[in-house]
């Protein structure tokens, strides 16, 4: 398949084989393209190596580039506050909610052993409720010391009813308020008292929310800035002595307001980072649900969000045998810290502790917390003599009596992230081009960014096998830097110039289709391809002169399909979104490369026509809108919007489907299998292209 490329020098002047010559010289060619290809077994695991192989070169690059790597002190200083922008854009947090009302209310109290645990209900934006206990010491004298403890993945569920995690680290806010701290802690959405989501990607396979820019992180993110405001309400609280910490998830948390918010005097995250060596090449990311996941766009290592901390005293605590946080990587991101931390006169304010033991919440762990806590918020460094301990029954920490009506916390995915809204459509040409151009700069900076374009093509043709009155070529290029692919073209047997090219995208099922329509006739070139018990057909209707019938599968589907393990289906596209880019992205800059190479080799003035069905639908779509050189697209069952894809970074936040197809605008666009009035925006975009057609709906059959 691509092999016989693989070790060719990386230059953009290959010479180029004429289409004549090749058509003589059939057989020759067609035995040494394929001559090594891997057993048809084998495809999956080469395509998932190959990929992961760009992943990790991808990594290699972020890691150089990263700007906690890169600038100087006082660059570091003028970029901090874009930085941070950039932090809050990729948490789907900006421009920045309102600051509304909390509508705090106290709930109910349970005192023992001087501590006193007031039960703590406040939104953090209108019907996003958060369920919290605050901890004081029961004699407790003017303003005190104050931590904000934010929870880990820990369950408690009593008789069917959830207490929230909060109860599952009661220990730490006991401990806190026996020795003269206030203490908040607060629940989290995935497992507090009101029922959210976490796993959207993780699990349940809502590619739609990278789509709309929405992770749990940015909730957890904002839900512990506004427990900050809550605290400032508090009388008994000196916000010139706040103090973060959590672990686990809540270690994450931490990293999240340590770099948002400049309130926090002093941070203490636990087992809550490691970089993307560790999450996307070593695969930590299969353990992570996506509240520990920023959409990264910008493309961070996590070096870069951990030095937002400086320079506050900060104590980095992990665990030298945590399989999901591992050593090696905390260690990594330790060393970008720690130069940030260098530049500006801090290296005596970031610690690093690292204890024995596998991924817990453990003693020793708690005691180097305490012990940082009152050394940089009390000017104590005296030992630690007592233990964390908890004190109270988890259900006598409960918060709610009954979950309120109006909470909007399990739909948080649906509407915390603000979406584009078309309400009208432009009403002259003139408007609609400078709306074209907002939206194209607005897609080429929020969703098309991620893909690195410095590779030269090295577009050639491979095999030639004839049959009957056709003859299949293939034609390699290189995608990005280590990824290469193969078009199949179909075309008459005859040396005729081709003038007309139907270029077709392919996910696994048109795959399927193409290799039981040509696998039986072009055995020699296909013959690879075709599964055990395959049957393929052996009908090959003749070609018309000047047109060729060409096809793509781009990354991840058909011969490029990665391993069909669940597992991998998962967390590949997690991986991408992790290294700056989405599988779709990628996808539609495979076809974008295909058009270039059918060009480049057959004809630079051929006539190009895109096709896809489904989910390959999109892909063809946004390729033909990036490619001038696509005269025309042909969509059949073509998603309303991409909820169903292509899954795109924060896409939904500039457009959706209808408005991008109307981009392809005055070129004509064909819709087969639609919903007539799901695109309606769109026909009234294409009614401003007087005398002209350039666009046709084929509604479904009723």
């Amino acid at each position: 398949m691509r092999s016989n490329r693989r070790n060719r020098p990386s230059s953009p002047n290959l010479p180029m084989i004429p289409i004549l010559f090749l058509t003589s010289i059939s057989l020759g060619i067609a035995t040494s393209a394929h001559a090594d290809d891997p057993p048809k077994s084998a495809h999956r695991e080469r395509a998932t190596a190959e990929i992961n192989e760009y992943l990790r070169r991808r990594v290699a690059r972020i890691a150089e580039r990263e700007p906690a790597a890169l600038l100087t002190a006082d660059e570091w200083k003028s970029a901090r506050a874009q930085l941070r922008e950039q932090l809050f854009e990729m948490l789907g947090l900006w421009p920045l909610p309102q600051r509304t009302p909390l509508s705090a209310e106290v709930t109910g109290d349970v005192k023992k052993d001087g501590v006193v645990v007031e039960k703590i209900l406040f939104q953090s934006r209108p019907g996003l409720y958060v369920t919290a206990n605050f901890y004081r010491p029961e004699k407790g004298e003017g303003k005190l010391p104050t931590i904000l403890y934010l929870n880990g993945h820990a369950r408690a569920v009593e008789n069917g009813v959830a207490l929230g995690n909060k109860v599952s680290y009661e220990h730490h806010g006991c401990w806190f308020a026996r020795n003269g701290y206030c203490c908040l802690t607060i629940d989290t959405l995935q497992l507090g008292e009101i029922p959210g989501e976490h796993h959207g990607t993780y699990r349940l396979g809502q590619q739609w929310w990278v789509a709309r820019g929405y992770t749990p992180a940015g909730v957890e993110a904002w839900n512990a800035i506004r427990a900050l405001d809550y605290l400032e309400t508090r009388p008994e609280v000196d916000m010139k002595r706040i103090g973060v910490t959590g672990r686990s998830g809540g270690g994450a948390y931490t990293w999240w307001v340590a770099a948002l918010d400049d309130r926090p005097a002093c941070l203490v995250p636990v087992a809550g980072i490691t970089d993307l060596q560790n999450h996307i090449v070593d695969d930590c990311v299969t353990g992570h649900c996506d509240c520990m996941y920023h959409i990264n766009r910008v493309e961070w290592g996590f070096g870069t969000i951990a030095a937002l901390a400086a320079p506050r005293p900060c104590l980095l605590a992990n665990t030298d045998k945590d399989k999901i946080f591992p050593l090696n990587g905390v260690m990594r991101v330790h060393d970008r810290m720690k130069r940030i931390y260098d530049l500006l006169g801090a290296s005596d304010k970031l610690g690093v502790f690292i204890s024995e033991g596998p991924h817990a919440d453990s003693q020793e762990l708690q005691v180097a917390a305490f012990r940082w806590m009152n050394r940089f918020l009390r000017d104590d460094q005296s030992p630690i003599e007592a233990k964390g301990e908890k004190l109270f029954a988890p259900s006598a920490l409960k918060v709610l009596a009954t979950i309120p009506k109006d909470q909007k916390n399990e739909t948080a995915p649906e509407w915390f992230v603000p979406v584009a809204e078309f309400t009208s459509s432009p009403k002259t040409i003139e408007e609609w081009n400078n709306e074209r151009r907002r939206l194209e700069k607005e897609l080429k900076r929020q969703s098309f960014s991620g893909i690195n374009r410095e590779y030269p093509l090295d577009a050639s043709f491979g095999s030639s096998e004839g049959a009957g009155e056709n003859r299949l070529l293939t034609i390699d290029f290189r995608s990005e830097e280590n990824l290469f692919q193969r078009i199949w073209v179909v075309r008459s047997d005859k040396d005729k110039k081709i003038d007309t090219i139907e270029l077709e995208v392919a996910d696994d099922e048109r795959w399927d289709s193409w290799l039981k329509q040509y696998g039986g006739i072009f055995s020699e070139s296909m013959h690879h391809y075709i599964p055990n018990g395959f049957a393929p057909a052996s009908r090959n209707d003749a070609i018309e002169d000047g047109k060729a019938f060409a096809i793509i599968a781009p990354r991840g589907w058909g011969p490029y399909a990665w391993n069909a393990d669940k597992k991998t289906q998962t967390h590949m596209p997690r991986k991408f979104i992790l290294a700056g880019t989405t599988v779709d992205e990628g996808r539609i800059w495979d076809v974008r490369r295909a058009v270039q190479a059918l060009r480049e080799v057959m004809n630079a003035d051929a006539k190009v026509t895109l096709r896809g069905r489904g989910s390959a639908a999109g892909i063809a779509l946004y390729a033909g809108v990036w490619e001038p050189s696509v005269s025309e697209l042909v969509l059949d069952s073509l998603p309303s919007s991409h909820r169903k894809g292509p899954y795109l970074m924060g896409v939904l936040r500039v457009l959706d489907l209808p408005q991008a197809v109307s981009l392809f605008f005055p070129r004509k666009v064909l819709l087969k299998n639609v919903k007539e009035e799901d695109w309606s925006w769109a026909a009234e975009v294409s009614s401003l292209y007087r005398n002209q057609t350039v666009l046709q709906i084929q509604p479904s059959a009723p």
